[in-house]
């Protein structure tokens, strides 16, 4: 599994509570349900991404 960021997010036009957050989530082959699994991984993102952005 990997995930990439990429926009503005990754840039300097980000605008924390005004920008989205553009993500590419690749799965291995044969990946199956995927959500539950990684759930938690966007959890923990979501939880900590206002932090991060105002770095």
């Amino acid at each position: 599994m990997s995930m990439i960021l990429y926009g503005s997010a990754v840039k300097s036009s980000f605008r924390l509570g005004r920008s989205d957050v553009d993500l590419l989530y690749i799965l291995e082959d044969g990946s199956r349900e995927p959500w539950p699994r990684e759930g938690r991984i966007f959890k923990n993102f979501q939880s900590t991404w206002e932090y991060k952005a105002c770095d």
